[in-house]
């Protein structure tokens, strides 16, 4: 018996350890990805998108390891990484990056989150420069769905995401599309205010097209 409670005392001292072990590294991990994530905005603010690079990888690596993906600092370092890459015009690893922002923020806001609605939009222009315009459109269409569901359908809220798709249908020669949705802003910017700013750069750009 003697024998065996030693055994175990040995046991449970060698997971203390290996517990307090593990514990150690994360939090150096943590440590680590703090400062590199402070590097990584430095460097993006001075330009250098090379230099960034290895770093904003890193970062994520490591938030990914001792935070999981569904964090909100994993989330900041995925986003770091994907405007780099958008900087450096590698839009193949951005649209990739972006799809994992998605569904890092679908996990921890929701499918139809208001807060998935800036990076929707960058992973539509994201796909529109990797030439993928089919899932530019559904990016596009998506951010305008959870605005809508945030906002209303005649809310200014919306004007970005109707502004990208009125773009991106313009770009894609689809101009009774682009037309539509600048319709729509100029019926909801005249309704906010039809003295406003916006309302004649939209009734502009109606004319352009048409």
């Amino acid at each position: 018996m003697k024998r065996i409670a030693v055994a175990l005392i040995g046991l449970l001292v060698a997971v203390g350890v290996f517990a307090c072990n593990a514990s150690a590294q994360e939090s150096a991990g943590s440590e680590e990805a703090d400062k590199l994530h402070t590097q990584v905005v430095e460097l993006f603010h001075e330009k250098k998108f090379k230099e960034a690079l290895p770093l904003a990888k890193r970062a994520v690596e490591l938030r990914e390891k001792t935070l999981g993906l569904s964090n909100e600092k994993t989330l900041a370092s995925l986003k770091n990484l994907a405007a780099v890459y958008s900087e450096m015009k590698k839009t193949g690893d951005a649209v990739a990056v972006r799809e994992k922002v998605l569904e890092a923020e679908e996990s921890l806001y929701g499918v139809l989150s208001i807060k998935l609605s800036d990076n929707l939009s960058k992973l539509g222009w994201a796909n529109v420069h990797n030439r993928d315009y089919n899932n530019a459109e559904k990016a596009f269409r998506r951010n305008l769905q959870v605005k809508e569901t945030a906002w209303g359908t005649e809310s200014k809220e919306l004007l970005p995401a109707l502004n990208d798709l009125a773009l991106f249908s313009k770009r894609k020669n689809e101009f009774e599309s682009s037309i539509g949705y600048l319709k729509r802003m100029v019926a909801i910017i005249e309704k906010q205010d039809s003295n406003s700013l916006d309302l004649a750069e939209s009734l502009a750009d109606c004319s352009a097209i048409l």
